[in-house]
């Protein structure tokens, strides 16, 4: 990308690679979103601010079991993934934002013989304007015990560590600087409504709009871990149950 300012941008656009694992955006900032719909790599004026923006990392155990098994988005599908057989994935255009849509049966043939835990349906929008909007609406299809069950975001530590943060908890500020330390040492749990980092190409913010649970650690790394309301620590959620994600990523780009 030549220039970062190269006039008004309507339309969200491929840069690099295909639509099942592509790079979008606009002169001014990138994305990267694949198959798993897994959004990495965003970018603004080509600083990394975000290595990953949106990847579910689940826990379930086991009838019988002690320990959660490892089923994480974006480690593919099968033994590894967030489901036995790949997600279901739409990507189209909308009057300039381009539309992901994702359907994930999380499940892992070491629990229940592969049998669907928890139905996903994952959306992903993103603006010309520098938004970046995710949702994830659970529905559980199985009384089961979970160790694990959050989105995790993964801050690009170059970028990001030494800078100012705001954060929003009911009538609440709350304010720091993510500096250095040794890992778990800072934490910040709460039930943020907003979050805001001021890095050096501009400040940018995460727009809780659904109740959740939330986690800001910073040391060896800068990670952001949220969580639907429904799931306990550790504990058993009941077939049935729905809940959701979701939040909007505000970057500092000038049509913004």
């Amino acid at each position: 990308m030549s220039s970062w300012c190269s006039g008004r941008e309507f339309e969200v656009r491929l840069l690099s690679g295909n639509e099942r694992d592509g790079t979008w955006g606009t002169s001014e900032f990138e994305a990267r979103v694949n198959a798993m719909g897994v959004v990495r790599n965003v970018k603004v004026q080509g600083k990394e601010l975000i290595w990953q923006a949106a990847a579910l990392y689940t826990s379930p155990v086991p009838p019988g079991g002690n320990e959660g098994i490892r089923v994480v988005q974006g480690e593919g599908s099968g033994e590894r993934g967030l489901s036995v057989e790949p997600p279901t994935m739409e990507c189209q255009a909308d009057r300039g934002r381009r539309v992901w849509t994702f359907r994930h049966l999380v499940s892992s043939k070491k629990a229940l013989e592969g049998q669907p835990l928890c139905e996903v349906i994952q959306k992903i929008a993103m603006t010309p304007t520098g938004e970046i909007e995710v949702t994830y609406d659970c529905h559980w299809l199985t009384t089961l015990r979970w160790h694990g069950f959050s989105l995790l975001m993964m801050f690009a530590k170059e970028t990001i560590v030494g800078r100012d943060y705001v954060a929003f908890a009911g009538e609440r500020a709350l304010t720091g600087i993510l500096s250095p330390s040794a890992p778990g040492e800072k934490r910040l749990r709460e039930e943020l409504s907003q979050l805001t980092i001021r890095a050096e190409v501009g400040p940018f913010h995460f727009m809780f709009d659904a109740p959740c649970k939330t986690s800001l650690d910073w040391g060896a790394s800068v990670q952001l871990q949220v969580s639907p309301k429904v799931v306990p620590y550790r504990g058993i959620i009941d077939k049935g149950s729905r809940d959701r994600i979701a939040y909007r990523i505000l970057l500092p780009v000038s049509q913004q």
